[in-house]
């Protein structure tokens, strides 16, 4: 019996850790929610930090995906975004678009003031930059 309940709680225990893997960081008025993985948010000494970031878009109606994981390389110092690679996702959970892209297509981007992916940057770059 205690073993059960031991295993139960450890159970509840990994699938708590797995729900707070990610970290709301703000929404769009489309009805998006934009996450990054806690383990990549700001530290203090990285200025270049490459994270995931999942758009969970079911509130979306303008998309026809549900879940989009996109991973950047952030340029903190220049405000700038890189796109490395992205996996769209449809309401069942399965794959239906992706792309890795090259180092010779991968473009910098500026982050737009007051757009949806300026609240990103902000928590994965050191405060102050």
């Amino acid at each position: 019996m205690v073993w059960k309940a031991t295993l139960a709680i450890s159970s509840l225990l990994l699938l708590t850790a797995a729900a707070d893997d990610w970290k709301l960081v703000t929404g769009s008025v489309t009805g998006s929610k934009y996450y990054v993985k806690a383990g990549d948010m700001a530290n203090e000494a990285d200025y270049s930090p490459v994270a995931w970031v999942k758009v969970d878009a079911r509130g979306n109606r303008t998309v026809n995906w549900r879940t989009s994981m996109t991973r950047y390389r952030i340029d903190c110092r220049a405000r700038a975004y890189t796109i490395l690679a992205y996996v769209l996702y449809d309401a069942a959970g399965s794959n239906v678009d992706g792309q890795t892209y090259e180092p010779y297509q991968q473009t910098a981007q500026p982050t737009v003031p007051d757009s949806v992916f300026e609240p990103v940057m902000k928590a994965l770059c050191p405060s102050g930059s």
